[in-house]
């Protein structure tokens, strides 16, 4: 990749996101963006949080929602799982669409209407305002920041997401994050405490923290795989005859200079929440890619 010349004259972003829990279904989530370079730079920083799309497998489901409740934050209802809100520091644009396939694109739909997940990224990149939900409401959303980098300087969003309505979500934000940093290197301070090397506590830590990151299980629910969903085509007979466990724990520790989706921890099942980076400068920002669907 250094060959490529993206990297040249350091024109490019550093970009850290911080998870901590204030308590149980409370997240403080703090993203802040470096401008390795000499001139002033524009970033587009994008936190999402989306329902995962199972009311497409039957005509029978009820569909979980969205919306804006004022300037920078996020309902999000769900009819098994309750209620969530995702504060946004700064009142950023909120981007509204639903999580579902754009099947005019994919497959020529061309009577199909709506506001389709990939809305947001035609509203940011392409600059189609049609593209998202006017009415602020839907199943995927994005909180929208336009920021101007400094040379060689940074730039800080907050986001907390949690079960309760608050109505000063940030007013003890920076004193829980670092209290819960001192208490990370607390954690870790005495695990490795027979590990004399700085440099081989910080790949250890780094590589206990990409496994946390992306530990998933995955379940199959195998007879409704055969017999297919009821909302969708027939699968092919073939699968009958195929056979599949009933779940399994995955890890896959990756590196990479921006992370940009996961399960956030102390969250339930169906809410997803990530972050992805736009830069209309010429060296581009790295994500991580989802795992997620």
């Amino acid at each position: 990749m250094l060959d490529s010349g993206v990297f040249d004259d350091d024109r490019y972003f550093d970009v850290f996101i911080e998870y901590a829990q204030a308590s149980p279904g409370d997240v403080l989530v703090r993203i802040t963006a470096h401008n390795r370079g000499d001139a002033d730079a524009p970033l587009h920083l994008l936190p999402q949080m989306w329902f995962r799309n199972t009311w497409s497998w039957r005509d029978d489901s009820d569909r979980p929602r969205l919306a804006a409740r004022g300037e920078g934050t996020i309902e999000a209802h769900h009819p098994k799982l309750g209620t969530r809100y995702l504060y946004a520091d700064g009142a950023p644009t909120t981007l509204f669409c639903q999580n579902e396939t754009n099947v005019r694109r994919l497959w020529n739909a061309t009577d199909a209407t709506g506001h389709f997940k990939d809305g947001i990224n035609d509203r940011v990149v392409r600059g189609d305002e049609s593209a998202v939900n006017a009415a602020r409401t839907g199943t995927k959303a994005a909180a929208w920041y336009r920021q101007l980098v400094p040379a060689h300087g940074s730039v800080e969003i907050r986001l907390r997401l949690t079960s309760q309505s608050l109505p000063e979500p940030f007013a003890a934000f920076d004193t829980l994050l670092a209290q819960r940093a001192h208490e990370a290197d607390e954690f870790y301070a005495e695990l490795q405490r027979e590990v004399p090397d700085a440099d081989a506590r910080l790949v250890q830590r780094q590589a206990f923290a990409g496994m946390l990151w992306s530990k998933q299980y995955y379940y199959f629910d195998v007879p409704q795989w055969l017999r297919g969903d009821p909302a969708q085509p027939a699968p092919a007979p073939q699968r009958s005859t195929a056979a599949m466990p009933t779940g399994i724990t995955s890890t896959m520790p990756t590196s990479s200079r921006c992370r940009t989706s996961g399960n956030i921890p102390g969250t339930r099942p169906g809410i997803w929440p990530s972050t992805a980076f736009h830069s209309p400068c010429s060296t581009p920002s790295l994500p991580r890619s989802s795992s997620c669907c």
